[in-house]
């Protein structure tokens, strides 16, 4: 990310209206930290 990327607020009030470019970008940017999040839940269900 650099100084000139938008920030996640603006990319989710974009992607509320339909932007979906914006969506992508929010996606893109967060997927590895939700999936991780998703793992580590599941795994520690199973663990019980």
């Amino acid at each position: 990310m650099t100084a000139t990327d938008p920030n996640d607020e603006s990319l989710v009030s974009l992607a509320q209206a339909g932007d979906m470019a914006a969506l992508d970008t929010l996606v893109r940017r967060h997927q590895s930290w939700v999936f991780n999040l998703a793992l580590r839940m599941v795994l520690a269900a199973r663990r019980r």
